[in-house]
């Protein structure tokens, strides 16, 4: 099954390149399904096995990536994705609104991995989501990203709709509370996007248009002449009866009675699914009945050669839908090759006839009504010809992929100058309100009293204060080695508090690195090999990771020490070893305990300066809690702690 709204995405995607923009086009819950080369990445997200998994079992929302991965492999989510297909709306509701929820459903794990793809390799100036289904991410986007999020609507209500009256009305609801996590929403037609204005209950203003656009090896006339064959009617959509392909048999038998399309013929393409296969070979054995079966060519899934020779063999092209449909890209398709189309009177249709002048509308879900129409233009070859004219000059001049990826640009800079970007760093660090209590016999230790302050990569901040004022504690919880009683800590917009066990552990190995007053060195390690502990914590040591500690220990003037064990090295090499372990991971935070208590004078400060010029061509961010004032006064920032109350050095 080739998918119109892959079709879309694909196409977009790519016209947005040739624009000499940057786009990275995420395949979700199953690969994309498409005709031309694939413009996605090759990874899932989402993974439809994975996001049914968690939703059905607590066991699933704490499996090692290790095993996710195996469940998100391409072929796993192919065949997942055709038995999905036999499935009823109505049996996935839960699922469903686990999912439009976003972060208070069960797919938390995986949303937590695509912010982190999005936070870390692709850094978006903004970000659009693929259809309404996925309305729930926008929240967590916004708030971790900072960026504006748009969402498309493609025709997903029709699925919504096909959910039990009380699943679908607590679907609509979690959907319109969500629609204020949206900056825009886009629609593919203007008609579509008046009902959805409704079924959001949000202004029509909030709706953007932007008409599907075809690629440009799908333009060009028809080369067989019409005259050379019979008269011939083309389908092109998946077989199945929500596409109507029930009422153009209906309408083919009628058409077939009129004695002058004795020897008019009928093209069927498209994709069958499991679900459909039976009524399928019933509409077969209807055509056989009627003693039509020689007249009618049943053409299966094709691929893009398959679908242009099929649009070029045929003079008249219907798709009569049973539902009003929203995108309607096989109508631009067939007018592409200069072929008219006569399509039901709902949905995206009467509009896409109205702008190109490419076809007819009928009643819709009457097949008699379909014959009539279809007889008429099979019966005048200049009708058909102007209408085909027509249809193919407006769909060139309208419904490229240039112009759809120009509308999209349009709103992406309205979206941007609706909610601007605010000026953000991927590697800030955000404390807000921190609390933290130790019971006693008598009543709660408070040691830390709402302490809040951010900072962002490169920024360097010294907090001093007396023992026992909790400076220690506050490193420690930014360290995620113990956990606030309340208030919130952010570390590249992520909760660390709320990961499990391994996970943390994880995070803390990847993005934090400590340096001690007490260097920690193990004795029986030489510089290099102390230096590489940090990437055993991590996973495995590999060529790579030696040359880089060899590089950290040049980089903190050891490099002719390298083979040295700790024993061997005075006070100020041992903590300079330490500085190069707690960089081996490139950490986003690097926090710092007393590093220069036990250093003389001379060696503080020239430990203090290298911490400093290593954060800063990192990027990282270091906090440092010290006694030293002069060593504070080094740093960027200075905040002040008494008796668990943090504020500024010079307030």
């Amino acid at each position: 099954m080739y998918c119109g709204s892959c079709l879309r995405d694909n196409a977009l995607a790519v016209a947005l390149r040739r624009a000499g923009h940057e786009v990275t086009l995420i395949p979700l819950y199953t690969p994309l399904r498409t005709v031309s080369p694939a413009a996605n990445i090759p990874e899932v997200f989402y993974g439809g096995v994975n996001v049914y998994l968690q939703h059905a079992s607590r066991i699933f929302r704490h499996t090692p990536r290790m095993l996710d991965a195996i469940l998100d492999r391409p072929w796993l989510l192919g065949i997942a994705g055709r038995m999905g297909e036999k499935i009823d709306p109505a049996k996935v509701s839960s699922l469903t609104h686990d999912v439009l929820i976003g972060e208070d459903g069960n797919a938390t794990k995986e949303l937590s991995r695509l912010v982190r793809f999005l936070r870390e390799e692709v850094r978006p100036q903004i970000v659009s989501l693929p259809n309404l289904m996925f309305i729930g991410l926008a929240r967590t986007f916004r708030r971790v990203l900072n960026v504006p999020v748009i969402c498309e609507l493609t025709g997903e209500d029709i699925f919504l709709d096909a959910m039990s009256g009380a699943d679908r009305a607590t679907i609509q609801a979690s959907i319109r509370a969500r629609a204020a996590d949206v900056t825009r929403f886009v629609s593919t037609t203007d008609s579509y996007a008046r009902h959805m204005a409704a079924y959001l209950d949000i202004p029509r203003e909030r709706i953007d248009v932007v008409y599907t656009g075809l690629a440009p090896e799908l333009f060009a006339n028809a080369s067989a002449a019409a005259a050379k064959r019979p008269p011939t009617i083309g389908y092109l959509a998946r077989a199945c009866p929500e596409k109507g392909l029930g009422r153009l048999i209906d309408a083919f038998l009628i058409l077939r009675k009129n004695p002058l399309m004795s020897q008019t013929r009928l093209r069927i393409a498209g994709y069958i699914g499991g679900r459909d296969r039976d009524w399928v070979t019933g509409l077969q054995q209807r055509v056989i009945d009627a003693g039509l079966n020689e007249f009618v060519d049943w053409l299966g899934e094709v691929d893009q050669a398959g679908k242009i020779a099929m649009l070029d063999s045929i003079d008249v092209f219907t798709v009569p839908t049973a539902y009003p449909e929203a995108k309607g890209i096989y109508l631009l398709e067939a007018m592409a090759r200069g072929v008219p189309v006569v399509q039901p009177a709902h949905g995206s249709f009467p509009e896409l006839i109205e702008q190109t002048q490419g076809g007819i509308l009928v009643p819709p879900g009457d097949p008699r009504a379909l014959a009539a129409a279809l007889i008429d233009l099979l019966s005048d070859q200049q009708i058909r010809a102007d209408l085909g004219k027509r249809g193919y000059d407006a769909v060139r001049e309208r419904f490229t992929d240039d112009r759809m990826a120009q509308q999209m640009l349009e709103v992406c800079e309205a979206a941007l100058k609706d909610e601007p970007a605010p000026a953000r760093d991927d590697h800030a660090l955000t404390v807000r309100d921190v609390y933290k209590e130790y019971p006693t016999p008598a009543e709660p230790l408070t040691v830390l009293r709402g302490v809040s302050f951010s900072l962002t990569a490169g920024q360097t901040l010294a907090i001093v204060g007396p023992s026992g004022s909790g400076k220690s504690t506050l490193l420690n919880i930014l360290g995620t080695l113990d956990a606030p009683t309340r208030g919130e800590v952010l570390l590249d917009g992520e909760n660390p508090f709320i990961l499990g066990p391994k996970k943390l552990a994880a995070l803390r190995a990847r993005r934090i690195g400590f340096v001690f007053q007490d260097h920690h060195l193990l004795p029986q390690c030489t510089a290099i090999e102390n230096v590489l502990v940090a990437k055993l914590a991590a996973g495995k040591v590999h060529k790579p990771d030696e040359d880089r500690a060899a590089e950290l220990l040049r980089t903190v003037g050891l490099a002719d020490r390298a083979t040295h064990l700790p024993s061997e090295l005075s006070g100020g090499e041992r903590q300079r070893v330490a500085i190069a372990r707690a960089l081996m991971n490139s950490p986003r935070l690097l926090l710092c305990d007393e590093p220069t208590g036990n250093l003389d004078q001379h060696n503080s400060k020239s430990v203090t300066e290298l911490l400093l010029k290593l954060a800063r061509e990192l990027g990282s961010i270091l906090v440092t809690v010290t006694h030293s004032e002069a060593v504070a006064a080094m740093f960027e920032r200075q905040m002040r702690m008494t008796d668990g109350v943090l504020e500024s050095a010079t307030s």
